[in-house]
């Protein structure tokens, strides 16, 4: 049950970092820019900081239950 315990922290670490990029292109004006055009304009920054925090808060979620939750066999 080892592995499930890996996968779970590195769910969650992997999460933390996705959240973390999130909060800096909504909050701090990160820019993202492809081929000269800022991709980051307020409406996406919106979608993108919710949809991001919901599925990689689920995400977490997950990855905690499968590394604290996990009974071994």
């Amino acid at each position: 049950m080892l592995k499930y315990k890996v996968i779970g922290i590195a769910l969650i670490l992997f999460s933390i970092i996705i959240i973390i990029m999130s909060f800096e292109i909504f909050f701090m004006n990160l820019k993202i820019n492809i081929f000269g055009t800022d991709l980051s304009s307020y409406l996406i920054k919106i979608i993108n900081f919710i949809i991001i925090m919901v599925f990689f808060s689920f995400l977490a979620y997950v990855g905690y239950l499968m590394t604290f939750r996990v009974e071994e066999s």
